[in-house]
This record gives C-alpha cells, structure tokens and sequence, in this order.
C-alpha cells in the first residue's frame, strides 16, 4: 500500500464510513491484516482473493479463514494468468511500460484459469456483499475491468482503495480516467492518490457525502519552517475565532517534532500529520486539502501569516453575500513584506471585488497583477472543489496554485478577491516565491494560460 493506513484510516473518519468488513482482492500474503484488525475489523470479517492458488493454500495454513482461489475479470472466460519471480506482478494482463520500468521481473509460471466476475464469485461462495463495505484491489491492471463488469455490485462499496494506471503498464489495463469516470457514476469520488514515476500507483475513492464537522480548517503545509514563523504564528493562531481546527502537514516531521515540545503543543484544535516521504510544496497541499474534516479550510503557507482581518473580512462577505460553495475566496488585502528589503506593499489592492470566472478569465490574464492572484494558493476552499483539484508534474509546480486556481475555473468555480481580506506575505532568503522566481516567470512565459 502506498498510501499509508494512518492516512487511510483518516479518510474512513473524515467520512465517517462504518467499517462494517473488507473485500481484499490481490490477496498475495495478506500482509494487510494487521492493519485491518488494528481498524477493529476481525478476521472474520475480512473476504481475501487470490488468483495464484499456492498463496491461497499458504495463507489457508497460516489460519487466515476466508481466503478464496479465483481470477476476477469482467466477463467469464478461459485465460492465461501470469506469475511473476516476485510474486506482487502476477497479472492476467501482458506486461507493457513494465517490462521496461522492472527489467528484473519476469514471468516464470503460466497457469490455464477461468475467470469469474465479481457478482458470481459473491453468489458463488454465499457471500453476502452488503457485509463488505471497505474494497482493496490490487490486481495489476484488471480493477477496472472487474469493476465495469459487475457495476450493479458497486453500490456496496463505501471506499474502494485501488491501484491505478495513467499509461499501458500492462496492456489493456484500465487508465485512471476511465476509473474515476465510472466510480464516479455510481456516488464514489477520487480523494486521495499517490503515484510513482513508472505511471502507476494507488488511489483512494469514497462514497461522497459531507464531511462529519461543520466549520472551518486553517490548514498550514510546511517543510521546516518552524523557526521563525510557526513558533510565533500557532499560539496566535490557536486564539482566532471562527477556526475549529488547525492543520499541520509537514513533510519530514522536523516541525511537528518541535510543536510537540512546546506547551501549547497538545492543544486539541492542533491535528497534526507526518508525511511518510516529501511530496513537494503542491502535493503536499493538495494531501492536507484531502485530510480536512471539516466544511471549509482556508489554506496558509507556513512562512506566511494569518491576521484576524482575513476571517474578519471573509465571514463580513458571506454575511453580505451569502456562502457559495462554487466559489474560492482570495484574499485581496494580502500583504508583502520583504525581509532583505524591509519594504511592504499590497500589489492585488486593486482587485478587490473581482469575481473570475470562465467567461472572463482570459481578460482577466490581462489585467496588472492578475498573475500574482491567480498564484495565491493562500485561499479558502469548500470541501467539495477538493476532488477536483489535479494531480500534476513536477514541471507544474513554478506555478502550483495557478494549475490549481486555472482547474477548478475550468469546472465551473468562480475566483472571489475579498475586500479586506489580509494575511502577511513573507518574502524572505529562504522562501519558494524568492528563490524559484526565475523559473516561475519562464514557466509563466512559456504557458498558455487560456481557458478555451
């Protein structure tokens, strides 16, 4: 699993989904269980699949009850399965990109099978489906296609974690387009991904409905930067009214580690998360975005710092104009203070009461400073814009919220520059607006940033 089960099991209460059993298919050694169990879900209630049957009968020794032999596809039919020397890419499919991606893995056993769809394996065995709400898929290429086959079966799944392909890692494998376009016909949405550098890697899809807590997220990525900034910024932060909790995603821990040895440390509106491995400045964004538990988050760089006046001000327009879930709100008012210059200035005062939208987004690029708004990622977001915020390619990150800003505009969502809303843009020797923005003005350059 590459997304971690911490973070799984985040997600399984962020909305709030009853762990009522699992459906694990691509059993291999069920080296999942421990996880399961540590959730609450006994071993009973845990369905394992396998195609290669010497797994099976190894995990049947081991005590595993429910563990079950068959080849899942999307129609009944007589195939050849593949076993790999390594066992993880076993696979109906033919190897594509991964026979280049993996020299070293090879096919050393080809076993005559009969596929079964997923629907008659449930009849086949008396499972009862309802019973199975949590569904893992790890089958190398084939989820998709057991998916489309037994769509009438999807309704019983309340988080499907599946691997997912962007190119032909196997051949004929279903992409993760296709993937998202089908779950998503039938109440499940893409909310968590992680992927490698070889086109594939995991993603996570729940039955949507709104988060378990009303309110509002101060959501705060960081990468070292607890000294000066949140040793200072946190206490004052935990003192804002109107904000429920405080989210801090660090990408190595060294920030975390020193929040918890201070006093105010294990305040319970701080929830805190360790990233496994450093994301980069977008995806780890975009990872805290995907963690929120409540209705609303209003994301602040970690070097940057929330004043009163930017809640002050947001909740003064959504008295007067009424909250809209299609609309990001951008903080107008924002300030920015040079360290190494001791200057400040407000360069988007002007802006103050653009709404942006589909229709005026092109002119809008035309407009002095529209670059800088439109590449502040330091904005509040309804809960519901997150699923559609993309994935992107490390070349995307120069400019990472206006990918983001120029997405969700794309889908529909409306850009609003809030009159007096403020925080405090620290530019200093060590930020990333500082030393990137050589490549940010070439990416910005060399971008078409229209919207047709």
């Amino acid at each position: 699993m590459l997304i971690s089960a911490d973070i799984l099991k985040q997600i399984i209460d962020m909305y709030s989904i009853p762990l009522k059993g699992v459906l694990h298919v691509g059993a291999h050694k069920c080296e999942e269980k421990h996880v399961y169990n540590r959730y609450g879900v006994s071993d009973d209630q845990i369905v394992w699949v396998d195609a290669n049957p010497d797994l099976v009968s190894y995990n049947l020794s081991r005590g595993i009850p429910k563990c079950f032999s068959a080849v899942l596809d999307e129609t009944e039919h007589d195939a050849v399965f593949k076993i790999t020397n390594n066992g993880e890419s076993s696979s109906l499919l033919d190897f594509g990109s991964h026979k280049d991606s993996y020299p070293d893995i090879v096919v050393t056993k080809e076993l005559q099978v009969r596929t079964q769809t997923l629907s008659n394996f449930f009849k086949t065995n008396s499972l009862d489906p309802t019973q199975y709400n949590i569904w893992n898929f790890d089958i190398q290429g084939s989820e998709y296609h057991v998916f489309n086959g037994s769509k009438e079966f999807l309704k019983y799944a309340d988080l499907i974690y599946a691997e997912v392909n962007t190119a032909d890692v196997y051949k004929g494998c279903g992409k993760m387009e296709d993937m998202d376009r089908l779950l998503s016909e039938y109440g499940l949405e893409r909310v968590m991904t992680h992927m490698t550098d070889a086109n594939w890697g995991d993603a996570i899809y729940v039955r949507m409905s709104t988060p378990n807590k009303k309110g509002m997220t101060l959501g705060v990525p960081t990468y070292k930067r607890y000294s000066p900034f949140l040793e200072n910024y946190i206490p004052k932060y935990l003192e804002l009214e109107g904000v429920d909790e405080i989210l801090i995603c660090d990408e190595t821990g060294e920030d975390i580690d020193q929040i918890l040895q201070q006093p105010w440390g294990s305040n319970p509106k701080l929830r805190l998360i360790k990233n496994k491995e450093r994301m980069g400045a977008y995806h780890n964004k975009l990872n805290l975005l995907k963690l929120v538990t409540t209705e609303w988050v209003a994301l602040i760089d970690s070097d940057n710092e929330v004043l009163p006046e930017y809640f002050e001000a947001l909740y003064t327009y959504w008295k007067e104009n009424g909250k809209d879930k299609s609309s990001i709100y951008i903080p107008a008012a924002v300030e920015s203070v040079s360290v190494n210059e001791h200057s400040r200035n407000t360069p988007i005062q002007h802006l103050s009461g653009y709404i942006v939208n589909k229709e005026n987004w092109n002119s809008f690029l035309n407009v002095s400073w529209s670059g800088y708004a439109l590449n502040l990622g330091n904005c509040v977001f309804h809960f519901s814009q997150i699923q559609h915020i993309p994935e992107t390619v490390p070349k995307d990150v120069m400019a990472d919220c206006q990918v983001m800003n120029k997405a969700l505009v794309e889908k529909g969502y409306n850009l609003v520059l809030v009159p007096n809303m403020k925080y405090y843009h620290i530019v200093h020797p060590g930020s990333l607006y500082l030393n990137t923005a050589e490549q940010q003005q070439q990416f910005q350059r060399v971008t078409d940033w229209r919207i047709y």
